[in-house]
């Protein structure tokens, strides 16, 4: 790009931009700084919309509209199904598994290993993930998110990729490092408003350059080559979209929607009730899908009428922003990917940092040290990440590629978290097994060259997943449970649902778990509410996009009526939480680390 092609205008928006959020960062510096619950997870005061919003402002990274063309430009309007197959699986998380979650009032998700395991396996537990979230996902998502950085610089102000990202590692970290989780989320919703509303105006300046909505479809209905040509919002198989990827997509995608993971494990364990938990995920939910999906996705349709040869489908939206964005709105665009990049990094470091410290340094390297002194060491961490970050992000070419390598895994390994907090029987060396041979059989696949491709990603999952599962289990059944003392520990501070039957016998009839839901139907009637909610929210936009004008109303008339009787029951649960366990909902951060 022609770097003259950016005015006055467009620099003072973006310097406008930069001195604010940094400034805002640096503000929370001594409310972060305070102790490591602080630093790491706000002192588990989040409310719902800083929490959900800060998830969603760090999946809205500068990558995420690159490998979502990308999905678009192969697959069509069903590649979305990517990320809308398994929203039924949030379901699962708001009701279950991110509200047990933030019950353990931790500071990271591996230190459960010994608050639910204990002993010298929870131990060897805590430390083995540890290492491995931080290298298996920490690391290379901060890779892939610093190569997309080098795209958009080399594609908006055309200077070398690799100058470009130092430059936006040093940006992003730089208020992070001082402040903790708190300067993050609070940056984080500034950055996701600025963000999305990049997204929106060029998706309305990409549908007004190829002539409306109705041009725009008539004119993709005739690209016969194309596999997404026909506009359908529902996903059938094709040739280039098999049925081992609908499969997947549609029936083993929720996984990963059915427990906090990665990034999202330190918002929930910073909400402050179960309530904030509970709606913040579906809250990301619904602003993600659409309030940046659909954008991308209708800046990544036009693209195949603007660009519709090209040799990398991840170029096509830097593309329509260099070419049909007018002066002063560039300098938006540069803004909100700014936006997008930082909320990522600033996350990943903290995120990983917190591991670094919480579960390895603390309690095995450095133990009765000062809280000032964890927050430097902290502090430290969080630049050795941004350094390790770069040198990957210099190896890195294609993000699709790494994004599904770090989601196979996630895939695999997911059930055994889910299964932890239902079956009392679930022991550490299960864990242990499941990551090891998730990691192990994701890198074998990606070696056969028959299964490395994009394409193959449905049966890289559909070999995975069930290899993993039978190998937990198995050792699940082969080996002791966790000490039945320990056991009882984590069953009376956290309540969870499910098979713990000889747990609920040792503990004695006095015991019993308090039923937060009256009833199976009332269980029932608000699954079904949320995932109508969820889905007619998502939907009703591409009703729209395709002049489905009386469907788009009714889809959107469900969505509200939904999110009424979901928020309605969230209220309801919180209050009988409330009844049955008042000492859990004292001050925040009442409960220390175990």
């Amino acid at each position: 790009m022609d770097t003259t092609g950016l005015a006055s205008l467009d620099w003072v928006i973006v310097a406008v931009y930069l001195v604010f959020v940094v400034a805002l960062g640096f503000y929370f510096v001594r409310r972060g700084s305070r102790s490591m619950e602080d630093f790491f997870v706000s002192g588990h005061g989040l409310p719902w919309f800083l929490a959900g919003t800060s998830i969603a402002a760090t999946s809205f990274s500068a990558d995420a509209p690159l490998w979502f063309t990308d999905l678009i430009r192969t697959h069509g309007i069903k590649g979305a199904w990517y990320n809308w197959g398994g929203i039924w699986g949030i379901v699962i998380g708001m009701f279950l598994t991110y509200r047990l979650m933030r019950r353990t009032r931790l500071i990271t998700d591996v230190q459960m290993a010994e608050l639910r395991y204990g002993g010298k396996p929870g131990h060897i537990l805590r430390v083995y993930m540890g290492v491995c979230t931080v290298v298996l996902f920490n690391v290379i998502t901060l890779g892939w998110v610093l190569v997309a950085a080098g795209s958009w610089g080399d594609a908006f102000l055309g200077i070398d990729k690799r100058t470009a990202i130092i430059t936006a590692a040093a940006l992003a970290t730089s208020y992070a490092i001082f402040s903790g989780l708190w300067g993050v989320v609070v940056t984080d919703l500034v950055q996701f408003i600025v963000a999305t509303l990049g997204s929106i105006v060029l998706a309305f300046m990409a549908v007004r350059h190829v002539g409306g909505l109705g041009e725009m479809t008539a004119q993709l209905r005739t690209l016969t080559e194309w596999e997404g040509h026909d506009l359908s919002l529902l996903p059938r198989v094709t040739k280039n979209f098999g049925l081992s990827l609908v499969l997947t997509w549609l029936g083993v995608h929720w996984i990963l929607s059915a427990h906090p993971i990665v990034f999202a494990t330190q918002r929930v364990l910073a909400c402050r009730t179960d309530k904030d938990a509970s709606w913040a995920q579906g809250f990301l939910t619904v602003i993600s899908n659409v309030l940046n999906g659909w954008p991308w996705l209708l800046v990544a349709l036009c693209s195949m009428i603007v660009f519709p040869n090209l040799a990398n489908n991840q170029d096509a939206f830097p593309k329509m922003a260099t070419t049909i964005l007018p002066i002063g709105l560039r300098g938006l665009m540069i803004a909100a990917i700014i936006s997008a990049f930082m909320s990522t990094v600033d996350t990943m470091v903290t995120w990983g940092a917190s591991y670094m410290v919480n579960d390895v340094y603390r309690p095995y390297l450095k133990k009765g040290a000062s809280e000032r002194h964890y927050v430097w060491v902290s502090r430290a961490c969080m630049l050795a990440l941004v350094f390790v970050g770069i040198g990957l992000a210099f190896q890195f070419e294609r993000i699709l590629t790494q994004f599904q390598f770090v989601g196979l895994i996630l895939y695999s390994f997911v059930p055994v978290l889910v299964a932890r907090w239902l079956w009392w029987r679930v022991n550490a060396w299960a864990e242990i097994v499941a990551v090891t041979v998730a990691a192990a059989t994701a890198i074998i696949v990606y070696r056969i060259p028959d299964l490395a491709g994009p394409e193959q990603h449905g049966v890289r999952v559909l070999i995975c997943l069930p290899l993993t599962v039978v190998s937990w289990v198995t050792v699940t059944l082969l080996t002791r449970p966790a000490d039945i003392e320990i056991l009882k520990k984590f069953y009376q501070r956290v309540h969870p649902p499910g098979f713990w039957g000889p747990v609920r016998r040792v503990l004695g009839e006095g015991h019993k778990r308090p039923k937060e839901w009256k009833s199976w139907t009332e269980v029932a009637s608000t699954c079904v509410a949320a995932i109508v909610m969820l889905y007619a929210s998502v939907l009703a936009p591409g009703l729209v996009v395709l002049g489905r004008w009386p469907e788009a109303i009714i889809y959107t008339a469900l969505a509200v009526g939904a999110i009424y009787y979901v928020w309605k029951k969230l209220g309801q649960l919180e209050e009988r939480q409330r009844a049955l366990f008042p000492q859990e909902e004292s001050a925040p951060g009442n409960t220390k680390p175990a």
